[in-house]
């Protein structure tokens, strides 16, 4: 590379390379534009940034990050301790220029190009590249426990077409994949699923297939479920999502034809039914839902329980729920328990995202808007003010995706 002193480390991408100057080279940034780039901005204390920092360890200077066979990713000064046949593999010597805990604009995320999808769940982000293998970093939902605060890729998946929050994948096969804290520490093949089309992961975990069908599951050596399971929703066809509860047994599904409904389980039933299943007035032609950590369907004593966004077909977005931060983006900290359309000049929407008490979305001409919560600089405006109506993220052009953690965000742009 141009400009630098480097020696490359087979296997790894610029993240794993022994850099001794910073990877801004004229061919670095090429085939960032060749491919997609992944920013990110918000909480950083799990390095889920993907910078090389936590916030416990952000200090001037340099310092030398390990990487082994299972994909941990130690500092050097720390105590090395390895677990069976893991082993070091790689040494990488990085710059932390300065303190870092927040980040309030978006920042690269080092290491990762030509990526295709990206999403992002409590503390931790995933990206799939166009090679079909899967990255993650950040806070580490799994056996292993520990965090990763670069970019390593997930050992033992096979060509990978899409990838979900919770260590969740779909291969070129429609085959189901899972590992983390739902799959054990290595990837492993959930069983009696095929044909797989949309996931989401959680205590109870779900998939839509191509038919329609939706099903309950959790893999074999889940650590909740040792021999693993499926289990069809009874009654139900035409499914296209499903956003479920953090409350393990209620949710939202969105149809085929536009519908969005909730549904609430009693007792300990891990399925679902047609029982308990009740439509979303004010929602029609939808394309996708997406909702926020805490969200429940139920409007409890204590009023809403987290919020939740709708996109409309027509490129309007609609919001529901609790509003203490502006969250809804309706300019007002007022809760809502049925569904507005945000009038706050969101038109032309083709994505969102949500976070536990921030929102996202991502218009047509490529620019990403953002509202609610800020205290941790979620909403890459700059500042960290709260907004209760959608403020534009600095500094990104050509965003094709966008995804939200607990704390933080996510884009992914050609550029």
């Amino acid at each position: 590379m141009r400009g630098t002193n480097e020696r490359w480390l087979s296997g790894f991408g610029c993240a794993f390379a022994l850099v001794i100057a910073a990877c801004t080279s004229a061919e670095a940034q090429a085939e960032s534009v060749a491919g997609g780039t992944v920013w990110a901005w918000g909480r950083n204390y799990e390095g889920q940034l993907g910078n090389g920092t936590t916030a416990d360890h952000d200090k001037p200077g340099h310092g030398i990050l390990l990487v082994t066979a299972r994909g941990r990713v130690l500092r050097a000064e720390e105590p090395l301790k390895l677990r069976g046949d893991d082993r070091v593999v790689a040494a990488i010597r990085f710059r932390n220029p300065s303190e870092q805990k927040t980040q309030r604009v978006p920042a690269r995320v080092e290491g990762l190009s030509q990526v295709v999808a990206v999403d992002a769940h409590g503390r931790g982000s995933i990206a799939l590249k166009a090679d079909g293998t899967v990255w993650v970093w950040g806070s580490r939902d799994d056996a292993r426990k520990g965090l990763n605060s670069l970019p390593v890729q997930v050992q033992g998946l096979p060509n990978v077409s899409k990838v979900f929050a919770g260590s969740a994948a779909i291969d070129a096969e429609g085959k189901l994949w899972a590992w983390g804290g739902i799959g054990g520490v290595d990837p492993v093949r959930v069983d009696g699923l095929s044909d797989v089309v949309d996931v989401s992961v959680g205590s109870v975990s779900y998939a839509v297939r191509k038919d329609g069908t939706l099903w309950c599951w959790a893999p074999r050596r889940s650590l909740e479920h040792k021999d693993g399971w499926t289990v069809q929703a009874k009654g139900l066809a035409e499914i296209k999502a499903v956003v479920p509860s953090s409350r393990h047994h209620s949710g939202w599904i969105l149809k085929e034809d536009g519908t969005v409904w909730s549904w609430r389980t009693s007792g300990k039933s891990l399925s679902v039914s047609t029982a308990g299943l009740n439509r979303v007035e004010g929602l029609a032609g939808i394309a996708s839902i997406a909702a926020g950590e805490g969200h429940a369907p139920a409007w409890g004593r204590d009023g809403a329980k987290g919020h939740a966004l709708a996109l409309r077909r027509d490129g309007t977005v609609w919001a529901w729920g609790k509003n203490e931060y502006g969250q809804l983006g309706d300019g007002t900290g007022k809760d809502r328990e049925g569904p507005i359309r945000i009038e706050q000049g969101l038109t032309d929407v083709t994505a969102i995202a949500v976070g536990k008490e921030h929102s996202l979305a991502l218009k047509k001409d490529g620019t990403v808007w953002a509202w609610g919560r800020n205290n941790e600089g979620q909403l890459g405006d700059g500042t960290a003010e709260n907004r209760s109506a959608p403020v534009r993220v600095k500094g990104l052009v050509g965003a094709i995706a966008i995804a939200a953690g607990r704390e933080h965000s996510l884009a992914l742009t050609l550029k």
